[in-house]
């Protein structure tokens, strides 16, 4: 396993994303059957987060979806959760489906339900008011851009995003 996991880090730092992500994901299930499920959620995560980098968005989201429903109960597992939703938005951006869009959506709110108090919920409010504002549903985006607190690193663009909003509705009520 340790062997694997140094293949796995050279490999990256020779620039060989791709050979990493395979070793990387061949160390965390040697880890995975070794019974090392925190070293095992650790080099899968890191190998989602590098199919994210090399826009591999359909298998990271599977990747990230799998280690949730593995490791629930990892303390980074609201990270890996808004990150499968995350590869979902980049997956409907690529192709704005219904289906991607609901997929995507569910995503979020099930983000939101498990993890209300992590610091990651803010993001993934934020997520899903850009995609609300997007598909110009100005009030639901508004409203969930106003609960985003203001010391957030995403509070002052959710404080630009809610005057926006202020301003599309004020437009149209004029027009």
């Amino acid at each position: 396993l340790a062997l694997m996991i140094r293949t796995a880090r050279s490999l990256y730092g020779h620039g060989k994303v791709l050979d990493a992500i395979s070793e990387y994901g061949k160390a965390a299930g040697a880890a995975f059957a070794a019974g090392k499920r925190d070293l095992a959620f650790d080099l899968a995560f890191t190998r989602g987060s590098l199919q994210l980098r090399a826009k591999q968005y359909d298998v990271a989201a599977g990747a990230f979806g799998e280690l949730m429903s593995r490791v629930p109960d990892n303390p980074r597992a609201a990270e890996a959760s808004l990150l499968h939703a995350y590869a979902l938005g980049q997956l409907y951006n690529t192709r704005r489906t219904k289906d991607r869009r609901e997929e995507y959506t569910r995503a979020i709110e099930e983000h939101r339900e498990k993890f209300p108090d992590h610091p990651t919920a803010a993001s993934a409010t934020w997520m899903l008011a850009q995609l609300e504002e997007q598909r110009l549903q100005t009030s639901v985006a508004l409203r969930l851009y106003r609960s985003i607190p203001a010391d957030h690193p995403r509070g002052p663009a959710a404080r630009l995003a809610v005057a926006r909003c202020y301003e599309k509705i004020l437009t149209r009520l004029r027009s």
